[in-house]
């Protein structure tokens, strides 16, 4: 990504330090070297993560893909907790962690009932995406990062009324 900028030398075998590192909490996915990520427990089921704030699960394929638009959105909207996971344990950390949000390869059953909204990204590598909002499902052609950061704000600003 070009927004994140690595302070690795030409020619070292060193793994490059950003000057961004995301907070992000791994479920099941395989932990980072070093301690690229803080705290990776996720309190108690329920728990009043960031001050109310919103949780988003990203559990899509590839990895590649998962953690760029973690990151991303992580990047632009630090107040969000950004969670990461394999895309085959989605169910178990969508008990684990119950977010608020959830972009997936693949929606299930427990996502669509617990989740208030989700974004099946690419199902059965179709270049399409079917985004669910309280029980209400739209597809679109494609999806895009602006597109994704609406739907969380969206999500935000409706968590914020119902808090407030």
């Amino acid at each position: 990504m070009s927004n994140f900028r690595g302070n690795r030398s030409r020619g070292s075998t060193r793994r490059p330090r950003f000057e961004w590192e995301p907070t992000v909490k791994l479920g099941a996915e395989t932990a980072p070297e070093d301690d690229d990520v803080g705290d990776t427990s996720p309190g108690p089921p329920g728990d009043d993560h960031r001050a109310g704030g919103l949780r988003v699960l990203f559990a899509n394929a590839p990895l590649a893909y998962r953690q760029a638009m973690a990151m991303a959105i992580g990047r632009l909207r630090p107040e969000i907790e950004v969670l990461l996971a394999d895309p085959e344990a989605l169910d178990l950390e969508v008990e684990r962690f119950r977010p608020d949000m959830v972009v997936c390869s693949h929606v299930t059953a427990l996502v669509e009932c617990r989740v208030p909204a989700w974004v099946d990204l690419y199902p059965d590598g179709e270049r399409m995406a079917t985004i669910g909002i309280e029980g209400r499902r739209t597809k679109t052609a494609g999806i895009e990062l602006d597109d994704l950061l609406a739907i969380v704000d969206q999500r935000a600003g409706d968590r914020a009324t119902r808090r407030g």
